[in-house]
């Protein structure tokens, strides 16, 4: 007993040295991975939004100006045809185009703050695609003078009338419902599993013991 004491303690000693300069290495690697991972989640962000603004511009460019001389038929219920929303997206709260503009600017500023916060590239890719999309119809509430509406002209026979940003807020927004959705579940069973596993640690514990010799 007198020799396996001390033997027994320099053992555990240089362990646990060992174990905290790994400990240590996996953090600070960690944190350089964390750092990559959201600049990558923020230039896709950047990325998508930009595109989302330049197309959805150049579409409603292109509608003011073909447009106003009559709609055009493209295929079965799609019709393109210009129609000047004072509301929100589909024409939803038509009139209140000055607290609409209110409201799309401090949705921006909550998505810049959340991308920010991102830890995967399709979250990242859904703000995005939404920041563009209301970038893109705050630019035409103010600066297409006229008078705070957007211009719609995507229509579907029997249903709504609206543009390239009303679409892809749509398509960014369920996409980030679908992935905070799926998170949740995976963040579910991991806690069920990790407590199902302590309890048979602690029953092991209990049954097996570590009785003294």
């Amino acid at each position: 007993m007198q020799e396996w004491w001390p033997t027994q303690a320099l053992s555990n000693r240089h362990a646990s040295s060992a174990s905290e300069r790994a400990h240590a290495g996996q953090v600070r690697h960690g944190g350089r991975l964390c750092v990559s991972a959201r600049a990558r989640c923020l230039a896709v962000a950047v990325l998508t939004a930009s595109i989302v603004i330049v197309v959805d511009q150049v579409a409603t460019s292109w509608a003011l100006a073909r447009l106003a001389k009559g709609p055009i038929h493209i295929v079965g219920p799609l019709n393109l045809q210009l129609v000047m929303n004072t509301g929100f997206s589909f024409g939803i709260a038509r009139g209140n185009s000055p607290v609409i503009a209110v409201v799309a600017g401090i949705l921006v500023v909550i998505l810049i703050w959340a991308v920010t916060r991102a830890r995967t590239v399709p979250l990242a890719l859904a703000y995005g695609m939404i920041i563009g999309g209301a970038v893109g119809n705050l630019a035409d509430r103010l600066f297409r003078g006229n008078h705070g509406a957007v211009a719609d002209f995507i229509s579907l026979k029997h249903g709504p009338t609206f543009n390239i940003a009303d679409a892809c807020i749509d398509i960014g927004g369920l996409l980030a419902v679908i992935i905070w959705t799926r998170r949740s579940l995976m963040e579910s069973s991991h806690v069920t599993v990790g407590d199902a596993t302590a309890d048979q640690d602690r029953d092991e514990d209990r049954d097996g013991g570590n009785w003294p010799d």
